[in-house]
């Protein structure tokens, strides 16, 4: 997970440094994260953003939603005309969201796909995705757990959340 996070910064550092022209960090950055539902994985990953975004001087805001189309349409317009230079996303319904995306896009957000949206939206030339697979996921499982217990004995990695 650590390092998704720190792909997801360099993605928005190296699209703000562009945007700029610059070779200095841009100070004062707001970056919104969408998640379609709470759990356990999301707070990880919003507590990594966060570690991140404080040690930058950058402010976050998360949204969630609990895969309620409707509302998160509303969430991604009020993002799109309040200041913030970067979205993290993860849609509940693609199809209600495809225009506020472009629009978000066209307004100069970067966009960050987190889950795949279909490139039947035409978006893969406007936003970005990050990808990955269980393969890479249980690497870095395998990598945290040596960092933390030590690189002998025996472990069992049960994937997944809870309820799930």
């Amino acid at each position: 997970m650590k390092n998704r996070v720190i792909l997801l910064i360099l993605i928005i550092l190296c699209s703000l440094f562009i945007a700029a022209c610059s070779s200095e960090v841009p100070a004062d950055v707001k970056i919104a994260i969408v998640f379609s539902d709470d759990n356990s994985w999301n707070r990880n990953y919003e507590a990594a953003i966060f570690r991140y975004c404080e040690e930058l001087g950058w402010s976050y805001e998360v949204f969630t939603i609990q895969s309620n189309s409707k509302e998160q349409k509303q969430q991604i317009h009020s993002i799109n005309s309040r200041g913030f230079q970067a979205m993290i996303l993860r849609t509940a319904d693609e199809d209600v969201l495809v225009s506020l995306i472009e629009q978000a896009v066209d307004s100069g957000i970067i966009v960050i796909d987190h889950y795949d949206i279909s490139s039947e939206y035409g978006l893969n030339d406007k936003i970005y995705k990050v990808l990955y697979n269980q393969r890479d996921c249980a690497a870095l499982q395998a990598e945290e757990y040596i960092k933390r217990c030590g690189d002998t004995g025996k472990v069992a990695i049960i994937a997944g959340l809870i309820g799930i």
